[in-house]
């Protein structure tokens, strides 16, 4: 299975915190980076997505539908790590005041807040909301989108920030290994070995008695451990935003629209690295 780098997520505040992203086969903690750039990355998703309808060179079906799922998992994990930390009252005032591109990218955010807070409600359990429901605190949001939006040109960008920030990766490699298990020694190896994968049986004849066995697999895992601190760079990038109506009967065309902002992160230098072979 390919590595898939996840955009990253961070918590929404001015301060910094730890954050992780985990998939099966790669995990990274991050402590640095501030709260427009999390939910900026879901932005950045989200017109790499709407973008490949887009672009002069054709993107491939399987292309874009990877896109479209790295834009809805960025979305689930920041909504997931904003429900957790309790900061969803900081994130829902940073989304009042973004303009419509920027709230029609996380849009699905706000969705997921949304049902993660009534399903606690519900349960019994403390929100600390300043609001009798969660909808409340959104007041833009719309369940349906109106319109799609892409970017165009940049116009121009800007740095708007420095900080410091130290990140922790570690990759899994996944080695898959065949071997032929007799059934005698199969539950003190499933012991060992949680991956244990049975495929099917067969059988062999040994000085006349017959045995049986099993066609397994499993996989060991290798972890490589990197942990480095850098200096980032927050720049303002303004861009020319076209945009289109949303119709079940058939896209318009693209016009447009004005501008917007997007924030993203730049590495400017990287003062320490420990790299870390763990069996």
């Amino acid at each position: 299975m390919n590595i898939v780098l996840w955009l990253l997520i961070s918590v929404f505040s001015w301060t910094h915190a730890v954050e992780v992203v985990e998939t099966e086969d790669y995990r990274q903690e991050i402590d640095g980076s501030p709260l427009d750039i999390s939910a900026h990355r879901v932005v950045s998703a989200y017109f790499e997505f709407a973008n490949s309808f887009y672009e002069l060179k054709p993107v491939s079906p399987t292309e874009r539908f990877e896109l479209q799922e790295q834009y809805k998992l960025s979305a689930e994990r920041l909504a997931d790590h904003l429900s957790q930390e309790n900061r969803v009252v900081e994130f829902a005032a940073f989304y009042e005041q973004s303009d419509e591109v920027i709230r029609e990218a996380l849009r699905p955010v706000v969705r997921d807040l949304i049902v993660m807070l009534n399903t606690r409600i519900l349960a019994g359990e403390q929100t600390n909301l300043p609001t009798v429901t969660p909808r409340a605190l959104f007041r833009s949001y719309q369940a349906l989108a109106q319109y799609e939006y892409i970017y165009g040109q940049e116009i121009k960008r800007e740095v708007v920030d420095k900080y410091e920030s130290i990140i922790r990766q570690t990759f899994f490699e996944n080695k898959t290994h065949n071997v032929d298990i007799a059934a005698d020694f199969l539950e003190p190896i499933r012991k060992i070995i949680s991956t244990l994968q049975l495929k099917s049986m067969f059988e062999w004849l040994w000085d006349s008695k017959l045995y049986f066995g099993y066609h397994s697999s499993f996989k060991y895992h290798r972890k490589v451990f990197i942990r480095f601190k850098g200096y980032y760079q927050k720049t303002a990038v303004t861009v020319e935003v076209l945009r289109r109506k949303k119709s079940f009967w058939g896209n318009e065309p693209w016009e447009k629209y004005g501008t917007s902002t997007k924030l993203v992160e730049e590495p400017t230098a990287i003062v320490g690295r420990e790299v870390m072979l763990i069996d």
